[in-house]
């Protein structure tokens, strides 16, 4: 009886220590359900001592791999901000929501916040909300559906709402009087802050790291919600006079800098002539445009000042960014449309994009690479690079979406074709250098780059989208054969990570001063390009610590540090370049010619006559099929969007056509599917006049199918609402 009474007494002790021991937060999530709407979930995280272990209870509903990373994530963050060793517990995190799946990476800050209260014994306070992406340094990241989520969360009674920072001018449905009395459904660009204090009542705070986040929301900190009249734009240093250098490797660079500024320059005046003019129907999307134009003309000075002053690549970088804010202005000025990535402008330009990327492509292939030309021939295929990934993750974005009216689109695919341009300059600047002998053997040199920036990469903690970035056009590169660019992409990616790994061990600021006071000797163009931009930085570090703004003086050391060692490493490529094996051909003089010589020369001359030919006759076959190929794909793309409005139009008929409200959604529609008929026709008697001349094969067989499917009668096939995760 005794022994019993014990057992008992020791199990309630037991029961008694657990509960002591066992820390508990709970707090509402957010996610974006299939037809697009907010949906409250609810987080539960329980904190035990143990030994890292981590359990994800989702109830009926699967879990994601991302959810899975972002679980991880979070419990990195909060642990290293809480300051405890996170092998000393065992985390589980229950989800309670009404989805089939629970999947995407928005749970992550809310799930740091309550890990984070678990550990020291608090609750999230039940009107608190979050959502965003978390690294596991504590990095708030941007996620979508910030406006349905604080939709969702107004109506759950939340009374502050945390977002990534700079997302605050969000897309939205809203409902708002178009003319008086008359209340419509809109899509438009809103200030998240702006729009839930007026309208909910709400407080939206954004927040660049869940150490803000913390202090929101357990500390009590209440930030000023900094409610602007006009959008954020980029700032550029005023007053700020870095000590002139003196470029020796890199003169030639001169040239890209004053192109690019007199582009620049043209697109500035061409916004501010016709920006008073532009009229939009979203008023937040002007002011964006309008906000553009003085950044712009800011951004253009600054370039002009630091041209002047040596720091080349600094240069152009302002200029480049004052070229993309202005050609966006002047374009929407010319046509509004390009606003709507579906319009037929945006797609016209996509396409010419893609056109002039393969092109100039097969022009980068053809050059040889020589020890005259690799900088400029290098530097032509790394900008090719770039556009040729912003181009793709571009089109995968506006193709098969319905996306709302922005400039962003716009400024990306602007940015493709400034690079597109640069690329083209420097290639030509890479034939005009003559002679030099064949550079060979560098593939073994990109290999051991990208083996070597992953190795670094799985050793630190480094999560940075720009490594991440770089490694991605490495492994492109590589694959294309531009062995240099490779090797080159990666050494940065590598230099970015260590120049990340030496800001945070202590002082960026005197970090970066002693990295520059024992600086390499620069190698050739690109190294010396860098070094000076870092030490642009570095004279940026030093004025804000003279302004007294310790933050942004770090900011800039760090940025500078991570420019420095990528500099360093490209130097340690070029170097290896320089004593890379060279093909060196001789050549022996003759003093006589036989007869049987001379029967050889001509038919060598006959046989490469022919093989010219030859090639000319497959480039124009294959230039003919690219041309089909182009005008069939557009053609689908009318096809489509004239079916889709033709099943709108049939499902509004079915209602009360004497409705107001119904009559416009037709009247619009009809107007809509109209000039989508009209832009087909445009497009097939384009295609017969060309198909007179040379038919396709891939048209004739292409008729019977897509003739059919013009009438609409039977067409079911439309643009599907891209599926957002949580």
């Amino acid at each position: 009886m005794r022994v019993r009474s014990l057992l008992i007494l020791v199990f309630a002790l037991a029961v008694v220590a657990a509960r002591a021991y066992a820390f508990e937060a709970n707090m509402y999530i957010f996610a974006v359900s299939n037809t697009g709407e907010g949906v409250p979930a609810i987080l539960q995280v329980n904190v035990v001592p143990g030994s890292g272990d981590i359990a994800i209870d989702l109830g009926n509903s699967l879990v994601g791999v991302s959810t899975q990373q972002s679980v991880r994530n979070a419990i990195d963050a909060a642990t290293r901000l809480a300051g405890v060793d996170k092998n000393k517990y065992d985390y589980f995190v229950k989800i309670i929501s009404p989805a089939a799946q629970v999947d995407g990476p928005s749970a992550g800050l809310p799930i740091a916040l309550a890990v984070y209260g678990a550990l020291h014994h608090e609750d999230v306070p039940d009107y608190v909300g979050a959502t965003g992406e978390i690294g596991p340094d504590g990095t708030v990241y941007p996620v979508g559906g910030i406006f349905e989520k604080a939709k969702a969360a107004h109506e759950v009674n939340v009374q502050i709402f945390l977002i990534p920072a700079g997302e605050v001018n969000v897309p939205a449905v809203v409902e708002e009087e178009t003319a008086p009395g008359i209340v419509e459904t809109v899509e438009k660009t809103v200030n998240i802050v702006k729009y839930a204090k007026e309208h909910w009542g709400m407080s939206v705070y954004p927040v660049a790291n869940l150490e803000q986040a913390v202090a929101i929301v357990f500390k009590g900190e209440r930030p000023e919600l900094n409610i602007p009249t006009q959008p954020e734009t980029r700032t550029t240093l005023v007053n700020f006079n870095p000590p002139p250098v003196v470029p020796k490797k890199s003169k030639e660079f001169n040239i890209i800098v004053s192109t690019t500024i007199s582009k620049a320059q043209r697109e500035v005046a061409a916004a501010e002539s016709c920006i008073g003019q532009l009229v939009l129907r979203d008023n937040t999307i002007l002011q964006q445009l309008k906000d553009l134009v003085p950044t712009a003309e800011s951004e253009v000075n600054q370039a002009k000042k630091l041209w002047k002053d040596g720091y080349y690549y600094t240069a152009a970088n302002y200029a480049f960014l004052a070229y993309i804010d202005a050609r966006t202005v002047h374009l929407i000025c010319q046509h509004p449309s390009l606003l709507y990535p579906d319009s037929i402008a945006f797609q016209d330009m996509l396409s010419s994009a893609e056109s002039n990327a393969a092109s100039l492509r097969q022009m980068l292939n053809d050059l040889n690479m020589t020890t005259e030309n690799y900088q400029w021939l290098g530097g032509a295929r790394d900008r090719f690079i770039r556009a040729y990934d912003y181009l793709q993750r571009l089109t995968n974005v506006v193709h098969g979406s319905t996306l709302p009216p922005s400039p962003v689109y716009l400024q990306k695919l602007i940015s493709v074709d400034a690079w597109l341009s640069a690329a083209r300059q420097m290639l030509d600047l890479a034939k005009s250098k003559k002679g030099g002998n064949p550079i060979n053997g560098l593939e073994k040199l990109a290999k051991q780059s990208i083996i070597g920036v992953e190795d670094v990469y799985a050793m630190t903690d480094n999560n940075s989208q720009t490594v991440n970035e770089r490694i991605s056009w490495a492994k492109t590169a590589y694959n294309m054969g531009w062995y240099y660019v490779a090797a080159v992409e990666a050494a940065s990616a590598r230099g970015i990570a260590l120049g990340d790994l030496y800001a945070s061990r202590g002082n960026p600021v005197d970090e970066l001063a002693r990295a520059l006071d024992s600086a390499f000797t620069p190698a050739g163009m690109w190294d010396e390009l860098y070094l000076y931009h870092a030490k642009y930085y570095y004279a940026a570090a030093k004025y804000y610590l003279q302004q007294g703004k310790r933050a942004s003086a770090d900011d800039m050391a760090k940025t500078g540090l991570e420019i420095y060692y990528m500099a360093q490493s490209i130097n340690a490529i070029d170097k290896s370049v320089a004593s890379a094996p060279a093909v060196r051909v001789k050549v022996v003089p003759s003093t006589q010619i036989s007869v049987n010589s001379v029967y050889a020369y001509i038919a060598a001359g006959i046989l490469i006559a022919s093989i010219f030919i030859l090639v000319l006759l497959l480039a124009g076959a294959r230039s003919t099929r690219k041309e089909d190929h182009l005008r069939l794909r557009k053609k689908h793309q009318y096809l489509r969007k004239i079916h889709e409005l033709e099943r709108q139009i049939r499902e509004l008929e079915r209602k009360d056509r004497s409705d107001p409200e119904v009559k416009k959604q037709l009247a619009n529609l009809h107007r809509q599917l109209g000039r989508a008929r009209a832009a087909l026709r445009r497009l097939e008697a384009q295609s017969s006049s060309e198909s007179d001349k040379h038919p396709s094969t891939a048209e004739k067989k292409d008729a019977g199918r897509t003739g059919k499917a013009s009438t609409g009668a039977s067409g079911r096939v439309g643009r599907r609402r891209s599926r957002k995760k949580a």
